[in-house]
């Protein structure tokens, strides 16, 4: 999940790059583009998006780190170098980050996070890597304090961390993915009702290929992108019940959403054994959703998605046709 703070603030659709030299980033030390987190649900498409945007003749300029390497057989066909990375074993860092220019360190959904980016960081910072990509939220406030949500101080606390650490950076700060529906509400809509504490809120969710197609660029062209925040939101406004509406038009069957106060929806996160950190972070989620925070569209925000990948975005139509496998019944 990419967590979604408060405030939403509109960055301009970034500046006409302007072309890299092939020999510069091999100049300052290394060409290859590291990400870790490849495995997980983000991280893959990330790492997916990038192998296609280089092709074959680019894909050995791609590092991908995993704790267990087996994951990562299907990547190493397509040309990545696939390699042993831990943030907390220091014996893997040399190997996984000597000739690194630009690393991604994509971190997980829980309270482990700050430790994971806090290592990952200082193995970059060890092994001389230029450029540090980000994996934010949309509207992240500059100042938290202890009534902030977790995931929220979270961030704040690696954002900075980035900005700090390295000659180079880019924050990718996107809103609610369009996959999450598929990825955590799958059985819940194969069950006819998905339930949550949105209300009638709007958001405005994005395809992850799209946040994918962004890292590509940037990947690809850290100087572009330089000291940039890019705050990702997706092609339209909806409601979770427009949401569901139209996943009901794709897999032949009705699903409401049922939105319930958020006191008990949050009781029946925790009575599935989910831990208090996200409980905490997927409620203020709802909260946003809730309060119209992330009723924002690409276009309102300065067209800064289809300015980098230069198409339009990924409607949601278009994901549940593409996906509709993943809701068919029994």
């Amino acid at each position: 999940v990419a967590p979604v703070a408060p405030y939403p603030a509109p960055y301009p659709a970034p500046r006409p790059r302007t072309a890299t030299h092939p020999h510069t980033m091999a100049a300052e030390g290394g060409d290859k583009i590291f990400i870790s987190g490849a495995s997980g649900f983000s991280g893959s498409t990330i790492a997916t998006g990038l192998l296609a945007k280089l092709g074959a003749g680019g894909a050995g300029r791609v590092r991908l780190g995993f704790r267990n390497t087996d994951k990562g057989a299907a990547f190493a066909e397509k040309g990545a170098e696939v390699v042993a990375f831990d943030a907390h074993d220091e014996a893997t860092h040399a190997a996984a980050l000597t000739g690194v220019h630009t690393a991604a360190f994509i971190t997980p959904f829980n309270e482990t996070a700050k430790a994971y980016y806090e290592a990952a960081i200082a193995a970059a910072v060890k092994a001389g890597v230029k450029h540090l990509v980000y994996l934010a939220a949309a509207g992240v406030p500059e100042e938290v304090d202890d009534s902030s949500p977790g995931i929220v101080k979270t961030h704040r606390a690696a954002i900075n961390l980035t900005k700090a650490s390295a000659p180079g950076w880019t924050i990718i700060a996107p809103t609610f993915f369009q996959d999450n529906v598929r990825q955590y509400n799958a059985a819940s809509v194969k069950g006819g009702t998905v339930y949550g504490a949105a209300g009638d809120g709007k958001y405005s969710p994005i395809d992850l290929r799209d946040i994918a197609a962004v890292y590509a660029e940037v990947l690809t062209d850290p100087a572009a992108h330089d000291k940039k925040e890019y705050t990702l939101y997706g092609p339209e406004k909806l409601t979770e019940a427009e949401v569901y509406a139209k996943l009901s038009e794709h897999v032949g069957y009705e699903v409401k959403y049922q939105s319930v106060p958020a006191e008990g929806f949050g009781k029946t996160l925790a009575g599935y054994g989910i831990p208090p950190y996200n409980v905490e972070g997927l409620l203020f989620l709802e909260t946003v959703k809730a309060n119209n925070w992330a009723a924002v569209t690409d276009a309102e925000n300065g067209d800064t998605v289809k300015g980098i990948i230069g198409r339009d975005l990924i409607k949601i139509d278009e994901h549940f046709a593409e996906n509709k496998a993943a809701f068919a019944r029994e």
